[in-house]
């Protein structure tokens, strides 16, 4: 079977990788096992059953133009092909900085936790005053250990900018991906559930202590560090399970990333301006006001708002094509 294949490589290795090509040889290698199988059967040796298959192959000139497959001229652009060792290198580095990026997004979001903790705790022996400037410095700390994350990750993940373009994959390599796809997808399914069971079991602590406890201060501030924690674990399961799963659907251009939808950069671009200016203006209010106990809800509200404004740019995209 090696010989089959060594053979096919050969008679394809000076053609252009087209997708038409490439089918060619997927439907080619397909039809040649089949008829080494068959030969194996009737008896014949290995020797002759692929010399049986060769000799039936024909000419791949022939083929083409039997089957009208357009050959691009050498001047032509051609479709890249994305090899084995390509993906599954794109595939760990995908994964690498991606965790990267949801230690920073966890970060983020606990460095206000720690902060309010740490005050409120901290405020009734040397001061609310000097207790909150105490906790500014990991407060920022974090979030610039955050920021340094989400530019470090998203510089070397820039070497994968040419999948946006049109690719195609090697002829063997569709068929593991899928594989990897489904075997992966049980964990990915419990990382969701596990997460928005985080997101709503979040608020009732919270709740709990500052309604049926009555030292709100104190146990408030418990209640926005543990929700804001959970809140952030959950958000950590999510980037998890979404940058692996988007690793395969990027590679079998599956979901947002087939070829229609890759120009479709609206949903992104306004992510990129929203999440920025929420985290913003929710420092922003937070240090103004002093109201950490309040202040947190900005982050449900812009969820729920974003989440709607997608769902409606699918709907419209969805009615035009």
């Amino acid at each position: 079977m090696e010989t089959i294949k060594s053979y096919l490589d050969n008679m394809f290795a000076n053609m252009p990788k087209t997708p038409a090509l490439i089918k060619l040889k997927e439907d080619l290698l397909s039809s040649m096992e089949d008829k080494y199988n068959e030969m194996k059967y009737h008896g014949k040796s290995e020797n002759e059953a692929i010399g049986i298959v060769i000799s039936e192959f024909g000419n791949i000139d022939e083929l083409i133009r039997e089957m009208n497959i357009e050959v691009p001229s050498p001047m032509q652009p051609t479709v890249p092909v994305i090899t084995k060792e390509e993906a599954e290198r794109m595939i760990h580095d995908k994964k690498f900085f991606g965790n990267l990026i949801a230690l920073g997004v966890f970060l983020c979001i606990t460095a206000p936790a720690i902060f309010v903790l740490g005050t409120t705790l901290t405020g009734f022996q040397i001061g609310e005053d000097r207790a909150a400037t105490l906790f500014l410095f990991p407060l920022f700390l974090m979030i610039a250990i955050a920021v340094g994350l989400f530019i470090f990750s998203g510089i070397q993940l820039e070497q994968y900018k040419y999948l946006e373009k049109p690719f195609t994959l090697d002829y063997s390599l569709t068929e593991i991906i899928r594989k990897k796809k489904a075997a992966n997808l049980p964990y990915f399914t419990l990382k969701i559930v596990a997460g928005v069971v985080l997101c709503i079991l979040s608020p009732l602590t919270l709740i709990s202590l500052t309604v049926f406890i009555d030292d709100n201060d104190f146990y408030g501030a418990v209640g926005v560090f543990l929700l804001l924690v959970m809140v952030a674990t959950a958000v950590t399961l999510f980037i998890n399970a979404g940058t692996t799963m988007d690793c395969y659907k990027q590679l079998l251009q599956e979901g947002d990333y087939t070829p229609e939808r890759k120009e479709d950069k609206l949903v992104g671009a306004v992510a990129s301006i929203v999440w920025p200016l929420t985290t913003a203006g929710y420092l922003l209010w937070s240090f103004l006001t002093g109201d950490w106990h309040i202040t947190w809800i900005v982050w449900p509200i812009m969820g729920i708002l974003f989440g709607a404004f997608s769902a409606v740019v699918s709907i419209v995209r969805g009615d035009q094509n």
